[in-house]
């Protein structure tokens, strides 16, 4: 609503070709955020197909690319609980399915939002160029980068980075999309020699987010320790957006592996809070709600797993392909 808002007050501003772009990035931004809240009621074969595929066994051992974190054991032997416990524990009521015309709707509205965002990347003057993004607290590209990469898509978003120049935040962000792509070695090739310390602050965040996770996935524990006691000093700079789920949810998984989740928890529940405040979008939750599922394995909680598992099984019921995937 925000975003939407601020695009509509556009018509006060001055016609410059700068303020142009600041509305249709925050008109795609919006566009985004579409939410897929279901209505009061259901047709009868919505509520039967959502019933079939609650039957179904919950695992939690698919790691598509993009969110892989390595081999992810199945849910009851990672939590120490035998099939029949998991499976009356898993019984119980789902979320109702978002039906099938809803999440249609809010997929094709974040994949529109998102040509818009790598169109506007592509075009019109750059952020150090006449303004560019100076209305807008990060860059048509920074934003076109994360929700492809929230929406499981690292191609597109690597779509998005092509002629972007080798400026810091374009190298963050090309780590993002590698990291994601599973090329875990250039995206440490391309922090290599970074100063970090010279970064505004949500771009360390990123960058902080890379680097736990590439140490994480590599299983060097001295290596995680060192990136995670020089990001956790970031905690209370930042606060929860749209554009920092990402970063947060490596950080949570660090965080749970070292045994340190107490430093991140506030900074967790703020993006928890903030994507049930604008209706639990998929193109930006279904990325957190899967990070939840693999920390609520790592602490052997199946009650914690099993609200971001039924998010994700009745958004895939209802067509949403990347929580099908995941």
């Amino acid at each position: 609503a925000a975003a939407h808002a601020f695009s509509a007050s556009a018509a006060h501003w001055p016609p410059t070709e700068a303020t142009a772009r600041a509305a249709l990035i925050a008109e795609a931004l919006a566009d985004s955020v579409e939410s897929a809240r279901p209505p009061a009621t259901f047709t009868p074969a919505e509520d039967t197909a959502t019933a079939e595929f609650a039957a179904g066994s919950a695992r939690a051992d698919t790691s598509p690319a993009g969110f892989a974190a390595g081999d992810v054991p199945s849910v009851p032997s990672a939590t120490g609980m035998d099939t029949a416990e998991f499976a009356a524990l898993n019984s119980g009521p789902i979320p109702r399915p978002t039906p099938v015309r809803r999440v249609d709707a809010a997929r094709a509205a974040a994949v529109a939002a998102a040509s818009a965002l790598i169109h506007a990347a592509h075009s019109g003057v750059g952020p150090g160029e006449n303004g560019g993004d100076r209305f807008l607290p990060c860059s048509a590209v920074s934003i076109a980068v994360l929700l492809c990469l929230s929406m499981g898509e690292p191609r597109r978003a690597a779509d998005a980075l092509r002629g972007v120049g080798a400026d810091p935040q374009g190298r963050v962000l090309a780590a993002w999309v590698a990291m994601l792509g599973g090329d875990e070695r250039s995206a440490a090739a391309v922090l290599d020699g970074l100063d970090i310390a010279k970064l505004d602050a949500r771009d360390r965040l990123l960058a902080h987010g890379v680097l736990v996770g590439l140490a994480r996935r590599g299983g060097d524990h001295t290596a995680l320790t060192l990136a995670w006691q020089a990001a956790y000093p970031l905690f209370d700079e930042v606060g929860a957006d749209l554009l920092a789920l990402l970063p947060i949810g490596e950080l949570w998984l660090a965080g749970i592996r070292l045994r340190d989740e107490g430093r991140v928890e506030a900074l967790v529940a703020a993006a928890g809070e903030l994507l049930r405040g604008v209706g639990d979008p998929p193109a930006w939750s279904n990325a957190f709600h899967w990070y939840a599922i693999q920390a609520a394995i790592a602490r052997e909680c199946p009650n914690d797993l099993l609200p971001h598992a039924h998010r994700l099984k009745a958004a895939a019921a209802a067509g949403d392909p990347q929580a099908a995937a995941l």
